[in-house]
């Protein structure tokens, strides 16, 4: 038989130890809920990420289609400046003396050398601007751009 102080010294002892449980358990409960948080809020900003990665991507990508609309549209536009900037000598000289052996009228070489100054525009713009014109005309007036601006 116990004594009543050993039986009141066991009751303290046995509610210290149930309260120290209760305290470990609360803490171990606390500590799986804010590790519980903490990867729910890392997976939050994780997809947050990767959703504002995502929209500047594609923001990129617009922007890099208007860059180019508004370069090709800038070129087009000076082109014809270019062509009467060559041709407008021509259109101050009186006379032409054409001496030469070679095939055919001198003004059709000329109205050739003209068109060939021309013809090398796209090249000039490209080697000046490092703007491809024709390969930028291709992609964007062939039947495949159309197919994919439409998809």
């Amino acid at each position: 038989m116990l004594k009543p102080a050993d039986a009141r010294k066991y009751q303290i002892k046995a509610e210290a130890d149930a309260e120290e449980y209760r305290i470990q358990a609360e803490a171990r409960g606390k500590a799986e809920a804010m590790k519980l948080e903490g990867l729910a809020d890392a997976e939050r900003i994780k997809q947050k990420g990767l959703a504002e990665a995502e929209a500047m991507s594609k923001k990129a990508q617009a922007w890099e289609k208007y860059n180019q609309a508004a370069i090709f549209e800038t070129y087009m536009k000076i082109l014809p400046d270019l062509a009467r900037a060559v041709a407008e000598p021509l259109s101050k000289v009186d006379k032409i003396v054409v001496v030469g052996g070679e095939k055919g009228l001198g003004t059709t070489r000329i109205t050739g050398q003209v068109a060939e100054i021309l013809a090398q525009l796209p090249e000039i713009v490209q080697s000046l601007a490092g703007v491809d014109l024709k390969k930028f005309l291709k992609d964007k007036l062939s039947p495949a751009a159309d197919d994919k601006e439409k998809k």
